[in-house]
């Protein structure tokens, strides 16, 4: 199997270096494409990845220009443009088993791209009644997202491509309430921490869930809070992305999630046999 893993940089690849290092020692090929540069020492853990596993490509995609809510959506359609129609090793790629992984916001994205249609005018009445960590973030960038002229839900185009996803404390799921994932056909598996106060599940993997049903694998991890997704932390250890509630073993939930992540990709995108 081919998994592509699409960051907006490299400095990102460290809160998915495990899975990463899970997919490439079961023998499964792993694309790591990046659109942005960065001085964080994304770039060396990335190289650092491909030199212990062969398994592992690095590929630097176009660039997209704009700034709204729909451009991680598209930039997720340019890379896979790019890696199928462009980019030099495109032979290795079978474009009728790709995967998404989306964490948090990525989680909103991934939704988009396979046809969620968020209602983003609702979130200047949710952030107002149920206000939570995407207001914070949202008011502390003066985002026209929590004025009443939000972009209208056509700016989001599925794509046909993508045809499997894996959702971690998916965020801004309340945009999909009301029939905003009708249009979703692929299998989803969904993961969603007890203890997670940032995407809470009552307004976001509940949702996700009720509209999709048995579409549909979930997990609710006892214990877990946003944090505990990203990976494991190592030398350096900042309170914020690295302190877990009431001795939750983060490395152990890793290894069970990354073999439950590997294992629903090859069950949804086995080989078709002849």
């Amino acid at each position: 199997m081919k998994v592509l893993l699409a960051v907006m940089h490299y400095g990102l690849i460290r809160n998915f270096e495990s899975v990463v290092t899970e997919l490439a020692s079961r023998d499964h090929e792993v694309f790591l494409a990046a659109e942005e540069q960065e001085n964080l020492g994304g770039l060396r853990l990335a190289q650092d990845l491909a030199t212990r596993h062969p398994r592992v490509h690095l590929v630097q995609v176009p660039s997209l220009v704009g700034d709204t809510a729909a451009r991680l959506s598209q930039k997720l359609r340019v890379t896979l443009d790019y890696l199928l129609n462009s980019w030099p090793g495109r032979s290795q790629l079978d474009p009728t088993r790709i995967g998404a992984f989306g964490f948090s916001a990525g989680g909103f994205t991934v939704l988009t791209a396979v046809g969620g249609r968020p209602n983003l005018r609702i979130i200047p009445f949710h952030c107002a009644t149920q206000p939570e960590f995407v207001c914070d973030v949202l008011r502390a960038g003066n985002s026209p997202l929590l004025k009443d002229n939000a972009e209208a839900v056509d700016a989001f185009a599925a794509d046909r491509r993508i045809r499997a996803v894996v959702l971690a404390a998916p965020g801004l799921g309340f945009t999909f309430a009301n029939g905003g994932l009708s249009d979703v056909a692929v299998p989803i598996q969904l993961w969603t921490g007890e203890k997670d106060r940032v995407t809470p599940h009552a307004s976001n993997g509940a949702i996700i869930q009720d509209q999709l049903g048995e579409q549909v694998e979930a997990h609710s991890v006892p214990g877990a809070s946003h944090p505990s997704f990203l990976v494991p932390c190592r030398l350096l250890q900042p309170p914020a992305l690295c302190r877990d509630e009431d001795g939750f073993d983060r490395a152990e939930f890793h290894r069970r999630m990354n073999a439950d992540v590997v294992a629903f990709f090859d069950s949804v995108l086995a080989p078709k046999r002849p």
